[in-house]
């Protein structure tokens, strides 16, 4: 196992602290025995070759050793495995919910055409787009893992293959998995066909299962079908079981109100109401995207509630009144305040209340 490791140089490639040497043991400890040195070397690479969204000339060269890992079922957290390579692939998911990866965009810059401006540079657009193509080479592996007894396995590999609309050959396999008995498997499956040009079959909209309907009515919430809307609204208004699916780590209201979003028309309303019976990463989410709608701008130094806008005047009086998005967990959520601070609103709810108070 893992042959070639060796003949790498890996200390003239880098990581996010410096040279990849340590690369090597980090990835034969995912081999190990001992759940506790697997766990430890995860938490390295997580941390070394995918730093917060960054990504290094040590990724691409651990990819196939990854692939290698994943597709042994005598190894464990597997899942762990494929998730590494789904978030080298992309980067943060959220960037590319809920259309889908546009491959297209990352070859033109890596090529230096006009999508360079997305990317920053050449240098890292041609860096991406090589990380694509070395975890592309795997993807016939995550496909029969599709199959795997494992379903953190089935679900991860089949969140894999969401970022690769060259491999529409996929779908077909992903949305096989639309049955399968655990529900986040189910979901993120149907999930990732959509993302990847499949057609999701409008049928699974009156599923028996609610985070069927879920994953479906993302999938279709484009074509403005009533049902999927109403299904991703009932999401927001009234919750819904957690899910263990690995879109935005799980936030599965914040990925329905992106959908809901994309489905068209004017749905500040539904949004507003679901931010405001939101806490924490899932309220973020949602609020960036209803003050994006409410507040073009940031709202300048010394205007007065009154002065506002009605549909601003309407954020800031949901804000002052709910006491959910300014928590995570049971503790004031400091980015919650970033956000309102960066729009030129008060950071905390006292003080948005006693902006409305003031008139």
């Amino acid at each position: 196992m893992l042959d070639g490791l060796d003949d790498i140089d890996w200390a003239k490639l880098s990581h996010a602290y410096g040279s990849a040497g340590d690369v090597p043991r980090q990835l034969r400890e995912l081999a190990s025995p001992d759940e506790e040195t697997r766990h430890g070397a995860l938490g390295e690479l997580f941390a070394n070759i995918y730093h917060q969204g960054t990504r290094y000339k040590a990724t691409p060269k651990a990819v196939p050793f990854l692939w290698e890992l994943a597709a042994d079922p005598g190894i464990g957290d597997r899942d762990a495995i494929l998730r590494l390579l789904a978030l080298v692939t992309v980067g943060f998911d959220e960037q590319h919910l809920p259309g889908g990866f546009d491959l297209d965009e990352l070859r033109d810059a890596a090529r230096g055409g006009e999508a360079l401006a997305v990317y920053g540079s050449r240098s890292w657009a041609k860096l991406l787009y090589s990380i694509h193509r070395a975890v592309s080479k795997g993807t016939h592996i995550a496909a029969g893992l599709l199959s795997d007894a494992d379903a953190g396995v089935r679900c991860s590999a089949a969140y894999v293959l969401a970022w690769f609309p060259d491999r529409p050959g996929h779908v077909p396999a992903l949305l096989g998995l639309a049955s399968d008995p655990v529900d986040a498997v189910a979901a993120t499956a149907i999930v990732a066909a959509s993302l990847i040009g499949g057609e999701v079959p409008p049928a699974l909209l009156d599923d028996e299962r609610r985070p069927v309907r879920w994953a479906a009515s993302v999938a279709l919430a484009g074509t403005g079908d009533a049902r999927a809307i109403a299904e991703l609204t009932s999401w927001l208004s009234e919750g819904g079981e957690p899910l263990d699916v690995p879109f935005l780590e799980g936030n599965v209201r914040a990925l329905a109100a992106l959908a809901l979003e994309r489905a068209g028309g004017d749905v500040f309303d539904v949004l507003l109401d679901g931010l405001t019976r939101l806490t924490g990463t899932e309220a973020l989410t949602v609020a960036y995207r209803v003050l994006a709608m409410a507040f073009p701008e940031p709202v300048a130094a010394g205007v007065a509630f009154g002065a506002l806008p009605e549909r601003q005047r309407r954020v800031v009086r949901a804000l002052a009144h709910a006491r959910g998005p300014w928590l995570i967990g049971t503790s004031s959520f400091g980015n919650f305040g970033i956000l309102m601070r960066e729009t030129g609103l008060p950071r905390t709810r006292e003080e948005m209340a006693g902006y409305l108070s003031r008139g």
